[in-house]
């Protein structure tokens, strides 16, 4: 489930002075409330997904249309949510071993020099030196996945 912001009213019993409102006077549109940008509870779950090897469940936390990207490879660009599987799918494969999710000096240089892509990402590292940066947008979706084959080559 992705969480919703919240928002709340002030109702007012008494009515309102039928002279408060002149054709003159404006009214202030009520200013909306920024959706929050930490899920934790979508990101617990993207993990478990990734930790348990249910690479199609991400789909269920994906935008409409997510942007993929495989580092040194032509592959893939802005796909709809239903195709990115089968694009990531043979990259994937290759992803062997245990998905390390803490945070540490590799996640640390991932932000610094590529912050366009990992800055705010959820990152997941392989003893094998691959990697995978997940970016959500403003609504707690999935809008980019970025995979690294060998992340010790982008960090040299």
């Amino acid at each position: 489930p992705i969480p919703q912001a919240e928002t709340s009213a002030v109702l007012s019993s008494s009515p309102l002075p039928e002279t408060s409102l002149s054709p003159e006077a404006t009214v202030e549109p009520t200013p909306t409330v920024a959706p929050v940008l930490d899920f934790p509870i979508v990101r617990d779950e993207i993990v478990t997904a990734l930790l348990m090897y249910t690479y199609p469940m991400l789909e269920d936390y994906m935008a409409d249309t997510v942007e993929v990207r495989i580092e040194g490879d032509t592959c893939c660009g802005v796909l709809p949510k239903e195709q990115v599987y089968a694009n990531l799918e043979p990259y994937l494969q290759t992803f062997t071993g245990m998905w390390d999710f803490s945070d540490n000096e590799i996640d640390a240089g991932l932000r610094a020099q590529y912050p366009e892509h990992y800055a705010t990402a959820i990152i997941g590292l392989m003893e094998n030196e691959q990697a995978i940066g997940i970016v959500l947008n403003g609504e707690g979706k999935i809008s980019k996945i970025s995979m690294i084959q060998n992340y010790n080559n982008l960090l040299e």
